[in-house]
């Protein structure tokens, strides 16, 4: 048995990786913990993500709450396992929460991000903001961001270094 909770930010920068993250979530859970229960609570301002999860082929039993529904974390109680949202309160035994993602550090700290957090480029890579400057990865802010790709970020950013 068990609860697990996956927290998505209300602005998600890779929302493949997330939908892709409560399936794996899900099926894991389906294969290794039968009696499990998974909640998702997406605080994004639309129910995208839930309609992109339920066209994948992950397994039903899942809850999720989008913030319409009141998955907006309000207060969180860590030793307790409590997290309060406009929904009720949950009670978790595991909890995953995805931080906000941007554009690494170096990126904001050279000027070239904007309000988003991200570095708006051309086609080519070539900075919006600062002439001469070129932006590689995902970086950028129209980049194609991948599972791959924002795994590799989130690991980067978890060493508290970046590129940009």
């Amino acid at each position: 048995r068990g609860h697990v909770v996956l927290r998505l930010p209300a602005d998600v920068s890779h929302p493949q990786a997330a939908v892709a993250r409560a399936a794996a979530l899900a099926h894991h859970l389906a294969a290794n913990r039968p009696d499990a229960r998974l909640t998702v609570i997406d605080a994004s301002a639309t129910d995208d993500l839930a309609r992109a999860f339920a066209q994948t082929a992950a397994p039903q039993g899942l809850r999720w709450l989008t913030a319409a529904q009141g998955g907006v974390v309000q207060a969180i109680d860590a030793p307790r396992g409590l997290i309060e949202t406009a929904a009720g309160r949950l009670k978790a035994d595991v909890v995953n929460f995805v931080p906000p993602l941007w554009a690494g550090a170096i990126a904001r700290t050279a000027g070239l991000a904007d309000d988003s957090g991200w570095c708006p480029c051309d086609d080519r890579g070539r900075s919006s903001l600062r002439d001469g400057a070129l932006v590689l990865g995902d970086a950028r802010k129209a980049a194609l961001r991948t599972v791959g790709g924002a795994l590799c970020s989130a690991r980067i950013a978890a060493k508290g270094t970046a590129t940009a």
